[in-house]
């Protein structure tokens, strides 16, 4: 099974790889819910559904969501400032569960709260976790991956932070991305 992160907004991208289910998974952030999708399992006679395993300490699942036949599904309610582990698993009409997929874990970065510009002068304003550290990047085109850290090593307070870019006249996009 192949397991990918694909994130969007001020969420952190990345791809993983498993074995175990023999599909794909996609996962994309919307605010405080994630999107997944996945490719059905070769094993098509067998499999009656799937469903999503995840919570916020490794290798432990608070949480599920059978979702049955669909080959998608949005696991809502993440909050901010939290690291999340997810897994995929199969069964069966008996309700036999395959084994986990592999793990991937995803840190739910915050939400840009305000951009203020005058001139050229940029301030992002973010609510931050204490002790966590973000980067503010940049994009020019809101499709392109190439983003471009602008201010790294942001300290969180657990308050509202800021940070400032200084940029050229033209349309830019931002983000805020946090490490676990």
């Amino acid at each position: 099974m192949t397991l990918r992160i694909l994130l969007k907004g001020t969420r952190l991208s990345l791809v993983l790889s498993a074995l175990a289910l023999c599909c794909s998974v996609e996962m994309r952030g919307y605010g405080d819910q994630v999107a997944l999708a996945w490719d059905p399992s070769p094993d098509t006679t067998t499999v009656a559904g799937y469903m999503i395993h995840y919570g916020t300490t490794n290798g432990v699942y608070n949480g599920s969501l059978i979702v049955g036949n669909a080959l998608s599904a949005l696991v809502p309610n993440l909050t901010e400032g939290l690291t999340y582990f997810f897994v995929v698993t199969a069964y069966t009409s008996t309700d036999l569960e395959s084994d986990f997929s592999n793990q991937v874990s995803l840190f739910a970065s915050p939400r840009i709260t305000a951009i203020i510009k005058a001139g050229t002068q940029s301030r992002i304003f973010f609510n931050s976790t204490t002790n966590r550290r973000y980067t503010l990047q940049q994009n020019l085109s809101f499709s392109s991956p190439n983003w471009i850290n602008v201010v790294s090593n942001i300290v969180g307070t657990g308050n509202s932070m800021q940070a400032t870019n200084n940029s050229s006249g033209s349309t830019a996009f931002y983000r805020i991305v946090g490490s676990p």
